[in-house]
């Protein structure tokens, strides 16, 4: 099998090192090529530089020299020049023709060159990590939530196959779909369990909360902030984005003990989880969250907000504490409840990690991902 893999709008390999997600995001495809499940993995993104940022990618020299890249002759920056690449007609019937079994979206964002590939006959798996449309519509973002929906039905009813990560969102996208429901399953986000381990020789300081990921709205940054301004605890942020100058404001209002690091590669957050006992995310809306994952196979004590995503992932008590919801007094009371609950970290951190190896490995995701992708294509 011969898979086309077409990255979110703009994006590029070079950019997924840049922002430390390049062996997250590119080792699924490495498992299928190791694997015999691929024979070759083409990657259509936006940036030359890419041939650099491939070479980065710890896999076999005979591995990477089974990803082909399908690359504009220069950076695709703006959005003018991102859309020409991605409806050049030219390439993608060339694409289309040169033996693809199936092409496969990383997001909604993105997609359409996938879609184009479709009217020349090659086979549609259509990924869904969150539902753009969603998300925009969540962020007040009408015009731009109406063109996701419409690119989002377009492209669920002409896919082959569809994935998402959790039965809520098979619902919400199977009522999109007009005919062929059962072409969309479930494929709960998968981690590195090994990379994301506890060390057994090392006893994780208690005393310093760890978050990881954009610092937009949707992350609920500032409430976060706040709530750690409340208890006095001090928190690692890892993370940049347009929030960045209101968490900053925060910090200096509050006096709250928070470190930002602007960026770190994943084998960096992997070892900063296992420095650390407590993982905080207070997100107003989510996906399922990877980084969250990430966390609880660590072996992390994970806090966290009461939205689908996370309530999937976090068993009060169980798996790790609740917050009553996203404001920052409930964000800092479910603070609160895990450092006066000490005694029960052990267990909580065990429990985690459990489901997470039940549910997420890397292999498990890949067994069944290519399992359903022969189905769709028949072979």
């Amino acid at each position: 099998m011969r898979l086309a893999l077409f990255l979110s709008f703009k994006a590029s390999l070079t950019k997924w090192h840049r922002e430390g997600i390049l062996s997250r995001e590119i080792q699924i495809y490495v498992r299928h090529l190791e694997r015999g499940y691929c024979d070759e993995v083409v990657i259509f993104s936006y940036d030359p530089a890419d041939h650099e940022a491939l070479a980065l990618v710890d896999c076999r020299p005979d591995i990477r020299a089974r990803f082909r890249l399908v690359t504009p002759r220069t950076k695709a920056t703006g959005n003018l020049s991102g859309l020409l690449h991605s409806l050049n007609l030219g390439l993608l019937w060339k694409l289309s023709r040169s033996g693809v079994s199936l092409s496969k979206t990383n997001q909604i964002s993105g997609s359409w060159p996938a879609l184009i590939l479709r009217l020349f006959g090659v086979p549609l798996f259509a990924r869904c990590g969150y539902l753009l449309s969603r998300r925009l519509f969540k962020n007040r973002q009408a015009l731009r939530g109406t063109v996701a929906l419409l690119i989002e039905a377009v492209l669920f009813n002409g896919a082959r196959l569809v994935s998402v990560t959790t039965e809520s969102a098979k619902a919400e996208i199977s009522r999109l779909i007009l005919w062929r429901k059962g072409k969309v399953f479930v494929a709960p986000t998968y981690v590195d369990t090994e990379l994301f381990a506890p060390d057994p020789d090392h006893v994780p300081e208690p005393g310093t909360l760890v978050f990881v990921g954009r610092l937009e709205p949707q992350k609920n940054v500032r409430a976060i902030a706040e709530a750690v301004a409340q208890t006095g605890m001090a928190l690692i942020m890892v993370g940049d984005g347009s929030e960045r100058p209101a968490v900053e404001a925060i910090i200096q209002r509050t006096g709250a003990r928070v470190t930002i690091i602007p960026r770190m590669q994943n084998m960096e957050i992997s070892a900063l989880f296992r420095q650390h006992r407590l993982f905080l995310l207070g997100s107003l809306h989510e996906g399922l969250p990877k980084v969250l994952i990430e966390a609880m196979s660590a072996g992390m004590v994970a806090i966290g907000s009461p939205i689908p995503g996370i309530v999937e992932l976090v068993e009060d008590q169980r798996t790790g504490y609740l917050a009553r919801s996203v404001a920052a007094e409930d964000l800092a009371e479910a603070i609160r409840r895990a450092m006066a609950d000490q005694a029960s970290h052990p267990a909580i951190s065990a429990a985690a990690r459990a489901r997470i190896l039940a549910r997420h490995s890397l292999d498990t995701y890949a067994t069944r991902e290519n399992s359903e992708m022969r189905r769709a294509i028949g072979l």
